[in-house]
């Protein structure tokens, strides 16, 4: 496969590598001669991704020649050229395997590794949270009493910009509030789209996680 001058910035490039995952995903949960996990990454597959063709597991031909004639049409046949062979580049000098060699079966993980040293920033918040920041933002924590004349608040403890409050009320029970909307959390526990990874557990019984 020719090379050629990276036309995309790692960001953009990195958000088509993630799309590319997505797809290796889509097979492995889909189709079952990839149920070990590891699925088929083929040139067919950067085709779905640089003609923006859904993510689908299996490689849909009518949707990719209606997505080929219609980029004729419109004047984006050369963009879209120009993202497949960023993408072919890009995973083949850091895939796993032989070096300048694309096709072959991998993990979405594998995959996801290549867009993360792109762009590091897109890496899942959670993944970034070293066990030091953990600690630093634990032990600053505090706890805010409800006050004697203080109505309408309610006991809150306040970690790395979150606020978790809880209070019985009557007829309700224990009440627990999260809120992560304080404009104080550190950038580096947020995602590249402003959410942030929480697990709630009751009893150590998981009953809501949020990546």
């Amino acid at each position: 496969m020719p090379s050629t001058t990276t036309v995309h910035s790692p960001a953009q490039l990195a958000a088509a590598v993630l799309r590319v995952a997505d797809i290796v995903q889509a097979r492995t949960e889909k189709i079952a001669e990839y149920a070990d996990g590891r699925a088929l990454l083929d040139n067919r597959l950067l085709l779905q991704v640089a003609y923006d063709l859904a993510p689908t597991a299996a490689f849909d031909m009518p949707a990719f020649s209606a997505a080929w004639k219609q980029s004729l049409h419109d004047g984006t046949r050369p963009a879209r050229k120009a993202l497949y062979m960023d993408l072919w580049d890009a995973l083949a000098a850091r895939l796993p395997g032989t070096p300048g060699q694309v096709a072959g079966c991998y993990t979405p993980a594998e995959v996801r590794a290549v867009a993360y040293a792109l762009a590091p920033e897109l890496r899942p918040a959670a993944d970034r949270l070293t066990q030091g920041l953990a600690d630093e933002l634990n032990l600053a924590a505090r706890f805010l009493a409800k006050g004697l004349d203080e109505e309408g608040t309610v006991p809150c403890l306040e970690n790395g910009g979150a606020q978790v409050y809880a209070s019985w009320e009557p007829g309700e029970g224990l009440c627990v509030s999260l809120h992560l909307d304080s404009g104080e959390v550190p950038d580096v526990l947020a995602n590249a789209d402003g959410s942030i990874p929480v697990r709630i557990t009751v009893n150590g019984k998981e009953l809501f996680r949020a990546a």
